[in-house]
Order: structure tokens, then C-alpha cells, then sequence
């Protein structure tokens, strides 16, 4: 049959089909609501500047963000209460930080990487047969580090960027381009280096090369 059956094959456009983002935290605070949301409960909000898409769910969609700007948010808490320790801010944003020793308002300043990655909720559903189901969320992005820069997307990308460059022109797009300037990591290997190795490619003549096969 020729048609689509599972809401996982759904497609995703413009903000929905940001998989990992990656930008300067201005500002992080707690709001309102949007009044046309259906919800009393506060949000956490997060804004980011020099911002630029690393993956997207959807790879052939072209959406691009507007002035490198990107602003996203959790379901907080209701007014004079705390937010839940099974809920989407505590789950996706507070936890994920405390295993590597952080807190949000640490991020304030600093060019960081979001990823939407499925997280445990902590606690579970019926499903329509009565069955238990670990509920999990998947639709709020999650603080990350390392494991953005070693992605196949953004691995592909920056190895497209510098091939067939020589080193001065391969550093000038390491820091002049949107999306690999919000990486230093691949300047510093390309200094170090190691950048050949990283992305797959060798360094001939200080030009980067696809490698000869055997």
C-alpha cells in the first residue's frame, strides 16, 4: 500500500523538523503563557542568538531561522508552585545538566548545542489495551555537548566545508561560516592537526584530500 500509517512517518516542517540547534544563550526566564495556549501553567523560556540549525529531522527541508534567532520553552510550573520532578523543564533541561555539574543559568552567555533526544519521564501510562507504557519525551530539546560535534550531519558538513581546500582557506570557512563558526572545536583540530582525521580526510600539500583507496 501506498500511504502512511504510523505518526513517526509524519512530516515535520519549519520549527518542528529542528532535530539539533546550536547558539549563544542571551536569556533564560520564566513567562506566561501564550494566551492562545490552552494552559495556566507557567513556561521556561530560552532564547538564543547567533543561532544555527546542525540537524534537522527532515534534511531535504530548507527552513532557515531569522537573524539567527531561535527562542524555545518547557511547561514550568502553576503560579506559586514548583515545577514537577517528573516534568518536561526537571527531565530535559535541570537533570541532563546535573550529571556534568551544571545549571541552566550557567548556559547564560555561553554557545551551546540543544538536540531533542527521547528522555524518560520517570513514570508511566495504560495504553488503549491497559498495558503500561514508560512515557517519554521527545519534543524538548535536551542541553548537549560533545555528542553534536561528533554527529554523522555535522561531520558530513564540515568535511564538505574544507574539502579540497588549502589550510588557509579551509580556516577561513571554520570561522566565517554560520553553522561551523558555532563549533570552535573543528578550528582548534584544524590547528592542532587533527582535523583530517576527524572528518575523514587527508592533508596533501596542505590542501584537504578525499583519502586514495588502498
Amino acid at each position: 500500500m501506498g500511504f502512511v500509517e504510523s505518526s513517526k512517518e509524519a512530516s515535520r516542517g519549519g520549527f518542528q523538523n529542528i532535530k539539533t540547534i546550536r547558539g549563544m544563550v542571551v536569556k533564560m526566564d520564566v513567562v506566561d503563557p501564550p494566551p492562545t495556549w490552552q494552559t495556566t501553567k507557567k513556561q521556561f523560556k530560552v532564547w538564543l542568538e547567533d543561532a544555527a540549525i546542525l540537524e534537522r529531522f527532515d534534511p531535504d527541508d530548507e527552513f532557515n531561522l531569522k537573524e539567527g534567532k531561535f527562542e524555545f520553552q518547557y511547561p514550568y510550573a502553576e503560579v506559586n508552585k514548583k515545577p514537577s520532578a517528573v516534568g518536561p523543564y526537571m527531565r530535559c533541561m535541570v537533570m541532563p545538566l546535573e550529571k556534568v555539574g551544571k545549571k541552566p543559568s550557567m548556559l547564560v552567555g555561553h554557545i551551546t548545542s540543544f538536540s531533542k533526544i527521547p528522555t524518560p519521564a520517570g513514570f508511566s501510562n495504560k495504553n488503549e489495551a491497559g498495558e503500561k507504557v514508560d512515557v517519554v519525551y521527545d519534543q524538548y530539546f535536551v542541553p548537549v555537548e560533545g555528542d553534536t560535534l561528533n554527529s554523522p550531519d555535522t561531520l558530513a558538513y564540515i568535511k564538505a566545508g574544507v574539502k579540497d581546500k588549502h589550510l588557509k582557506q579551509a580556516l577561513r570557512f571554520l570561522v566565517v561560516d554560520d553553522r561551523a563558526k558555532l563549533m570552535p572545536e573543528f578550528k582548534d583540530m584544524l590547528n592542532a592537526g587533527t582535523l583530517g582525521a576527524k572528518v575523514g580526510l587527508e592533508l596533501v600539500n596542505d590542501v584537504f584530500t578525499e583519502p586514495k583507496s588502498a
